[in-house]
């Protein structure tokens, strides 16, 4: 299974395989988790009440319809182990975390193409793959890696036919409070949608929108039954000691700042400074909402800007793009300059630029 962020096994300057905040970790949070350090030598709360208020206040729901887990990849996993569905559907291309999770059981996987022409953005027609054998969809809003938000009417069909062919949905919104839904909602409001559906589960991450994917954060919201059953699927202490501050510190400063607000107005401002430069190249570039951007490109650009200290996340192999296909983080003003510097010379074929 591929990721971004491999700077261990590459010799990286520049690291635009992942996706995190450009406006960085709030210092509240940074001081959360440095003074955790100081209860290192205590068991975090097995039953994590803190943890889950906080996440409980911030949807505005009760802390038995929410857990947190150590990073949304362990929440999508303990999902699919307790759901144990035998057919899948997933829509290409699509995060592999999902098919890597669906691998660990028998399950098969069924496969929908998104159509390039429509962007790669989930639409009606594409739900048609969706039938009474169907057990488990994972969705994507904002989709990765093409960073379409799904638009609200495709979503509420999807709920529809899930609750007419009983299949269980899990909407992966780890990029949601980096996205143009954002800008109206500091959350998606799943609240009363997961009171009447017992088969949907919302997951997030908090390691992208607090820049922190060393500390492992993530939480989910179901059904009170749907979280007691993950939860037996998950390590009785799942979450360490800094996790839990930057979750609790994380959520305060979302809800009681501007922090949301001001974090998706740079990231759509600087996805359209890379957009239109990327396209000066040639360079395809499909419309994002989020803080990366889907783009296609000549089939060595990978190579060619890693051989300039430069790491892209290379979509070919196992998402279900082709050779050619890249996604790239949207990162702050003069990192993104300088990368398209790096652009700018490597199509005109002068010498390796460094970062």
């Amino acid at each position: 299974m591929r990721h971004g962020g491999d700077i261990y096994r590459n010799k990286v300057n520049m690291d635009l395989s992942v996706n995190l905040n450009p406006m960085g970790t709030p210092e509240a949070v940074t001081e959360a988790v440095e003074n955790a350090l100081k209860k290192a030598y205590v068991y975090p709360d097995i039953r994590q009440e803190e943890v889950r208020r906080s996440i409980a206040a911030f949807l505005g729901t009760e802390s038995e319809y929410v857990y947190a887990g150590n990073g949304a990849s362990e929440l999508i996993q303990a999902v699919v182990r307790a759901e144990a569905p035998k057919k899948a559907v997933l829509f290409e291309p699509v995060f592999s975390g999902y098919e890597h999770a669906l691998k660990s059981i028998d399950c098969s996987i069924v496969r929908q193409q998104l159509k390039e022409e429509n962007g790669f953005a989930l639409s009606r027609e594409d739900l048609g793959i969706l039938d009474r054998d169907t057990d488990l969809v994972f969705v994507c809003d904002p989709i990765n890696p093409s960073g379409r938000n799904i638009d609200d009417g495709v979503l509420e069909e999807l709920y529809k036919l899930a609750e007419e062919y009983d299949i269980t949905v899990c909407v992966d919104e780890s990029f949601f409070l980096m996205s143009e839904k954002a800008l109206k909602t500091p959350f998606s409001g799943f609240n009363e949608a997961v009171k009447k559906n017992n088969r949907l589960y919302m997951i997030s991450s908090l390691t992208k929108i607090l820049a922190m994917p060393g500390i492992r954060m993530g939480y989910v919201m179901s059904s009170a039954d749907n979280i007691e059953k993950l939860i037996s699927q998950l390590p009785e202490w799942n979450l360490s000691v800094t996790a839990e501050a930057g979750i609790c510190a994380g959520l305060k400063t979302l809800k009681d700042t501007d922090f949301v607000k001001e974090s998706s107005e740079m990231i759509a401002k600087e996805r359209a400074y890379l957009s239109v430069e990327m396209k000066k190249f040639n360079i395809k570039v499909f419309e994002s909402d989020t803080a990366f951007i889907m783009c296609k490109a000549p089939e060595d650009l990978y190579e060619k800007l890693l051989e300039r200290g430069v790491l892209i996340r290379d979509l070919s192999g196992d998402c279900g793009a082709g050779k050619g296909y890249y996604r790239i983080a949207v990162a702050d003003h003069g990192t993104n300059e300088s990368f398209i510097g790096i652009l700018h010379n490597l199509f005109l074929q002068k010498s390796p630029k460094k970062v």
